[in-house]
């Protein structure tokens, strides 16, 4: 007889398979079996004797792929109704999946701290040598408006 973890492992791994598979914009049925399908392996991991690493390394497997497949299962996830009907843990991350950020921009970040670094330096050596010759006869109310300016 097939443990009821080997069970809910086969029943996930069909349904990433189906999720893998699925036309874009994937049917919401297709999502919720692969998110039930991932709530039975948690249910079924909570009520079995410690399991192998093999199985284990399987699960995280399956796990990543999942993950691989968020910008299928993000709009889906994103709505509050799905996690007000279905009621899942906040532990139950698959739930609160979210499509990995572009990173077009992220590549460089380097260059904009190094700019934003060596234009504020600019500015404040500017605003001490402006400060200086408008508060050359002594502060005033004219100067510190010009300075603040």
């Amino acid at each position: 007889m097939t443990r009821p973890l080997d069970q809910a492992i086969q029943h996930y791994k069909a349904a990433i398979a189906a999720l893998a598979q699925a036309d874009r914009p994937v049917p919401a049925a297709i999502v919720l079996e692969a998110l039930n399908a991932r709530d039975g392996i948690q249910a079924a991991l909570a009520d079995t004797e410690p399991v192998s690493g093999a199985v284990l390394q399987t699960i995280s497997e399956l796990d990543q792929q999942l993950r691989a497949q968020a910008d299928a299962i993000t709009p889906f996830t994103q709505k509050a109704d799905w996690r007000v009907s279905f009621s899942p843990k906040e532990t139950a991350w698959w739930w609160w999946l979210e499509a990995p950020k572009p990173k077009q921009w992220s590549q460089l970040d380097w260059l904009w701290t190094a700019l934003s670094v060596t234009f504020l330096t600019i500015s404040l050596g500017l605003v001490g040598d402006i400060s200086t010759r408008f508060l050359k006869g002594g502060p005033d109310t004219t100067g510190a408006i010009a300075v603040s300016v």
